[in-house]
């Protein structure tokens, strides 16, 4: 069997052994991977500040988003690039719509009521809190 195994030298990359400052070396998407790996959503939530996150390939968003359990909604442009900062922007924005329609139910009986609340209380449109509430049924059955 090792005559069919040529042998060849392998480097590994443990992300957790790497430094924040090794991340930027990378000269593909790589770096912004093995950072999320690294880090997982909190080192997502870091990312918003630095430019070079706001276009990453769309597949390795994807990748990071679902090795790293980070639940966002990555929207990939014409040109296969997503703005994960965005997603991310959009997924805290979405959480806490949600935890006030949670909240709003508790204390309110009139789901129009509920509706006037979380749309002021997050400027969103109240077709967005819809969307939300119909979510959070659905997430409830």
């Amino acid at each position: 069997m090792k005559d069919f195994v040529p042998e060849y030298k392998l480097n590994l990359i443990v992300p957790k052994e790497l430094k924040d400052d090794d991340f930027a070396k990378f000269g593909t998407d790589l770096g912004f991977l093995l950072k999320v790996l690294n880090h997982g959503e909190a080192g997502v939530a870091e990312m918003l500040a630095e430019p070079q996150y706001r276009s990453v390939d769309g597949e390795t968003a994807l990748l990071a988003n679902d090795i790293a359990k980070l639940g966002l909604e990555i929207v990939i442009d014409e040109g296969g690039k997503a703005d994960i900062c965005k997603a991310m922007i959009e997924h805290d924005k979405k959480t806490k719509a949600i935890e006030s329609v949670e909240t709003a139910r508790a204390f309110m009986n009139d789901e129009k009521e509920v509706i006037r609340f979380v749309s002021g209380r997050h400027a969103v449109s109240p077709e967005y809190v819809i969307n939300i509430m119909k979510g959070v049924q659905q997430q409830a059955q």
